[in-house]
């Protein structure tokens, strides 16, 4: 198995919502602690977005999904 390396304080953390919807709240909190450890936290464009039962579109859940994924 290849396990890639650890993360370090100063790393960069992407948060997506790819199923079920997010509460502002509940994410700020967790950016808190995130950015407590000493990373850096990027949010999807689309996080706080809403479809029926879904964190918004499809396509727009894909799209946050494949731009943290190409984030270096």
């Amino acid at each position: 198995m290849i396990a890639p390396p650890r993360l370090r304080p100063g790393d960069r953390i992407g948060v997506v919502a790819p199923s079920g919807p997010v509460t502002r709240r509940l994410i700020t909190a967790g950016v808190r602690v995130l950015e407590r450890e000493g990373y850096r936290v990027r949010l999807a464009r689309h996080l706080y977005d809403r479809h029926g039962h879904l964190a918004g579109e499809d396509d727009a859940r894909a799209e946050d999904f494949n731009r943290m994924l190409r984030d270096p």
